[in-house]
C-alpha cells in the first residue's frame, strides 16, 4: 500500500495539486539573502494552516497542513 507521495514540480503542477485539495503537508523554504530576477512566483496555498516554522542558516522553513 502506498503511504505517501512526494510531489516536486513547477508552479503549474504544484498549483494543480493544491487547487484539487490533494495534499496533506507542504514545506516552504525561503531565503532572503538570495535574489532571483525574472523567476516565477511560488504556488499559492490560501487555506493552509501554519503548523511550525524554523530558521536553518539563512533559510526559513514553514510547515503547513491542509485544513
Amino acid at each position: 500500500q502506498i503511504q505517501s507521495v512526494i510531489v516536486e514540480g513547477g508552479v503549474q503542477l504544484l498549483q494543480t495539486f493544491i487547487d484539487a485539495g490533494l495534499w496533506d503537508e507542504a514545506r516552504v523554504v525561503t531565503n532572503q539573502s538570495l535574489t532571483i530576477n525574472g523567476g516565477l512566483k511560488a504556488p499559492q496555498i490560501p487555506q493552509a494552516i501554519l503548523q511550525n516554522h524554523e530558521k536553518l542558516g539563512s533559510d526559513s522553513i514553514q510547515y503547513f497542513s491542509n485544513k
